[in-house]
């Protein structure tokens, strides 16, 4: 069914309608915020993680909270690119480190990449670089003119996105001799995941209530160990609970993987850093965290398992 456009009246009309409140911001506040500081679809997305009565009406739900769940998102959001992108360079280090000490050329290992079926996508990627005007570009694209036909792993790793990167990752550990550390695929799919959702400036927090099929035996042994420390008394959550979240366990996944790769106690230290401001930023939303039991514990139970992970 085609839905019909909203003005911005109508749209305020309609999140009364679906009985969201107007009792901290007025409607003339949130008529400016919704033509100034961001748009109906994405700011009612969040409305998603609060529950409906019979009547199909959200429960305690106001405007303001909405508002204040998008601030909250952003920064989020920009810990989470902030995290992706250390890792990402983190394991193209560690492959680039590992090469310096093989027999490779650094040629012939890209090349039977491209050649097996893991490496389609990768070679798709590259040809989208090419055009008519290919060497007035610069950038990737003077790259791949200068290299097409003969690719080095140095510039192979610059070129390719996180996605194929991760496949090439795995295809070297498994068709080189010399070592390579060890990481788990699952975590560095999901810090792509969550890495994607953050650069193209999805909504994450209203993912909080979906399941994840699939467990993390390693991380719930770990987290499982400090058990008492995670979990508060009369808490309203369980461990078993909170890593059957899918945005938990990525989100946890990413940071252990994290820690476990880096080696730099200042890039450990930052990292730390932003953290722990992130969390006094979240905090200052305290009457919307209170409205939302779901992500109050989420929160809670990240920051938690955070200080086990960083040891």
């Amino acid at each position: 069914m085609i839905k019909e456009k909203l003005t911005l009246d109508e749209q305020i009309a309609h999140m009364e309608k679906k009985g969201i409140k107007f009792g901290i911001i007025t409607q003339k506040e949130a008529k400016e915020i919704l033509s100034s500081k961001t748009y109906y679809f994405k700011l009612k997305s969040y409305a998603k993680i609060y529950p409906k009565d019979t009547q199909g009406l959200y429960q305690g739900l106001e405007f303001a909270y909405m508002y204040e769940i998008s601030k909250m998102d952003v920064a989020f959001r920009n810990f989470i690119l902030t995290t992706a992108l250390a890792i990402e360079h983190l394991t193209k280090t560690a492959l680039l480190n590992a090469f310096n000490t093989s027999n490779e050329d650094g040629y012939n290992i890209v090349e039977r990449f491209l050649q097996a079926d893991e490496g389609k996508n990768a070679q798709d990627e590259l040809q989208k670089y090419e055009s008519s005007n290919i060497s007035i570009r610069g950038g990737n694209y003077a790259l791949v003119a200068k290299y097409k036909d003969e690719m080095p792993i140095w510039v192979f790793v610059e070129l390719i996105g996180f996605n194929n990167f991760i496949k090439f990752y795995i295809f070297y550990q498994q068709n080189v001799a010399n070592y390579l550390p060890s990481i788990d695929r699952v975590a560095l799919e999901g810090a792509k995941w969550l890495r994607n959702l953050a650069a193209h400036n999805n909504c994450v927090l209203m993912k909080i209530p979906n399941t994840n099929q699939e467990q993390r035996r390693h991380l719930f042994r770990k987290l499982s160990a400090y058990k008492m420390n995670i979990i508060p008394k009369n808490s309203t959550y369980t461990l078993e609970y909170m890593m059957k979240k899918s945005l938990v366990v990525d989100f946890l996944d990413m940071i252990d993987l994290f820690f476990q790769i880096c080696k730099s106690v200042n890039t450990k230290t930052h990292l730390i850093t932003q953290f722990d401001e992130l969390m006094l930023y979240i905090e200052k939303y305290q009457r919307t965290l209170d409205s939302n039991q779901d992500l109050k514990d989420f929160f809670e139970f990240i920051k938690k398992s955070f200080e086990i992970l960083k040891k």
